[in-house]
């Protein structure tokens, strides 16, 4: 009797494992059924920038980069249609342009350094001496740096910055008329802080150089693009980011469709004087870099670069040294003997004048002490010439 009451409440109590048992799977499938959210709709903004990043197969479309080195500013700029296509490198030293007329294969590249007058050339196709040749390679290997973030051929990229909530946008998708142009603004912030290793680790994603996209480097970044649809043009791009370290960058630049046709282009010089161009604009320019970069004696690197090149316009861009650009000219004027920039010094106009008088007393030209404002220098400057007919 007493086994049989054991052997039952044994197999109740199986009974009894086994229905906790189904009950709790029951309850996790429903739960693990419910755990799956349903296919997210994507929002108007969300389908207009999936549909941005489809370039690569459109036969129009805009490209740019904006680069700032430590407050000095460049841009990469291509812009093409199905005839046409421009390349531009922009920074404050040059402007180097390609303009290529896809259906003739034939280039036309211009310099255009400082304020001076803009040099184009014509490049032959079938002919390209050493200097072409030279001149050809530079923009091939800017079409290789062109890039917008993220990039146009990774629309893998910008879904699963989506799907992780890691790109936001920070307005509705609104329309705008820019000129005679209109677009539609993309406004959104790309948070770097939520790319977690897990997350890089996806499938969809195990191709992408997370390295060149700026992960480890950028802690957040916000773009502000506007964009006509119709030509896959971008009319105006912002981009401002941080990156980990605090530091801010921000640039803007404005993108205007293809205005100059090859053949309207005054070609006007010869590829041997564009190469010089191009070599000294871009000799220049890592000077000039090497000026900001220096912790003493900028003042002197600044003057010493413009009157070795021979090119004032170039103290205009010692702004990062209180007064820096007054004195560079100052000591251009002087120097060179170029007295019309002595009216780029602001308070020290007067003295730059009167130096220049007494330093080249021998011309006697008295007529720049009558340029003199203040009047006790004014007389200084006329007793120059009394003292040299004594």
């Amino acid at each position: 009797m007493e086994k049989s009451k054991i052997l039952l409440i044994s197999i109740l109590f199986l009974f009894l494992i086994l229905g906790i048992g189904l009950y709790w799977f029951g309850v996790s499938s429903k739960y693990e059924t419910n755990k799956q959210e349903p296919i997210k709709e994507l929002s108007a903004e969300e389908r207009a920038i999936l549909d941005r990043y489809k370039l690569e197969k459109k036969e129009d479309y805009s490209f740019l980069k904006g680069i700032d080195n430590n407050g000095k500013k460049e841009s990469i700029i291509i812009v093409k249609n199905k005839n046409e296509i421009n390349v531009k490198n922009k920074n404050e030293i040059y402007e180097l342009a390609l303009y290529e007329d896809l259906k003739e294969q034939n280039k036309v590249l211009c310099i255009k350094l400082l304020d001076l007058k803009q040099q184009c050339v014509k490049i032959e196709q079938k002919s390209f001496t050493d200097d072409e040749n030279k001149t050809v390679n530079i923009f091939e290997e800017l079409k290789k740096e062109i890039d917008v973030y993220p990039k146009a051929e990774e629309k893998e990229l910008v879904e699963f910055l989506i799907e992780n909530k890691i790109l936001t946008f920070l307005q509705k998708l609104e329309q705008e008329k820019i000129g005679e142009q209109n677009c539609k603004v993309l406004n959104y912030e790309i948070d770097y802080k939520k790319i977690t290793l897990d997350k890089i680790s996806y499938e969809k994603t195990k191709n992408i150089n997370w390295s060149e996209i700026g992960l480890g480097y950028i802690d957040k970044v916000r773009i502000k693009e506007c964009y006509d649809f119709s030509s896959n043009t971008i009319v105006y791009k912002e981009m401002n980011y941080t990156d980990v370290f605090g530091n801010e960058y921000k640039y803007k630049l404005n993108i205007t469709p293809i205005e100059q046709k090859i053949e309207q282009l005054t070609q006007n010089s010869k590829v041997e004087d564009v190469v010089k161009t191009i070599e000294k604009a871009v000799e220049i320019k890592e000077e000039l870099e090497g000026c900001f970069a220096r912790s003493v004696n900028k003042r002197g690197c600044y003057f010493n670069l413009a009157l070795t090149q021979e090119l004032p316009q170039l103290c205009q861009l010692a702004k990062d040294v209180e007064n820096a650009t007054e004195e560079c000219y100052y000591q251009y004027a002087i120097r060179k003997g170029a007295v019309d920039f002595c009216s780029y010094t602001k308070e020290r106009e007067d003295e730059c004048y009167i130096d220049y008088v007494y330093l080249n007393r021998d011309k006697r030209q008295v007529g720049y002490c009558n340029k003199i404002k203040n009047q006790t220098l004014y007389k200084e400057c006329l007793k120059i010439f009394e003292e040299k007919v004594s």
